[in-house]
């Protein structure tokens, strides 16, 4: 039995709307991509979908990986590389090999209300601009907060282990949620601007919007032993998360700030 998602959300909408009114986002002085920019991408993520299920009692927890090839990582790429290049002169490009798990791929910050370059991430970035990347997106697959459930005692958090389902169940009433659990960067390294902090964009970031409620989910025939076929509608959020975000991506280098 499924229980609607409000009733397992209860959010403290002041407490978020105040955190959002603090922080001060500068304002980008009219960005475009230059043409025939190069546009760095780099997705890090498993070979296979998760679920992640948090339980009446800690007893019910699980975590499991199932051998299904969604191909999700080679999915995401191909996402940014055809909305970016629909239309463009922009050339999409894997940085997997210009980068380490070393370096710092923070590239942008805020700093006296004014964008400015991440100086520990200075030798990175001037190899990136070396090879005319002017913009990078990186996606990497990471236990990200997936449900918040707040009382009068206070809030319980509970997190996602890994891209696929994550499902929530409280004395027999069952959640599902597509989950988009990855750490999410996209800035531009011309000129430093950090898109995820900007409007529309900022918001596909939150945690709301990476576990996207499957109302209409079916109930498998064995919970814990879903078939490919039962989690085609995760795998189909997922799909639709990053089109919408690559969307919004292409938007902001083309010039157009309404993202």
């Amino acid at each position: 039995m499924k229980l609607p998602f409000k009733l397992f959300s209860i959010i403290f909408m002041a407490i978020v709307v105040a955190g959002c009114a603090s922080t001060y986002v500068p304002p980008t002085t009219g960005y475009k991509a230059p043409e025939k920019s190069k546009i760095g991408v780099l997705v890090v993520a498993k070979e296979n979908p998760s679920h992640t299920h948090v339980g009446t009692t800690i007893f019910n927890n699980f975590s499991k990986e199932y051998e299904y090839d969604w191909q999700l990582k080679e999915n995401i790429f191909k996402i940014f590389e055809d909305k970016i290049e629909s239309g463009t002169t922009y050339d999409v490009v894997d940085i997997s090999n210009l980068v380490s798990e070393s370096d710092t791929l923070t590239f942008v910050d805020v700093v006296n209300k004014e964008w400015v370059f991440n100086e520990k991430s200075a030798s990175t970035r001037e190899k990136l601009i070396a090879q005319g990347i002017t913009a990078v997106v990186i996606i990497k697959e990471t236990s990200t907060l997936a449900a918040m459930e707040c009382g009068m005692y206070g809030c319980s958090e509970h997190y996602s282990q890994g891209y696929g389902l994550f499902t929530r169940s409280f004395l027999g009433l069952d959640n599902y949620m597509a989950s988009a659990s990855f750490a999410i960067s996209i800035e531009t390294i011309d000129k430093p601007v950090d898109i995820t902090r900007l409007g529309h964009v900022k918001e596909t970031q939150t945690y709301l919007a990476k576990h996207k409620p499957l109302e209409d989910f079916a109930d498998p025939a064995d919970f814990e032993n879903m078939t490919e076929e039962e989690l085609a509608p995760v795998k189909a959020a997922l799909i639709e998360y990053f089109e919408n975000l690559a969307g919004m991506t292409r938007q902001f280098l083309v010039g157009n700030e309404e993202v």
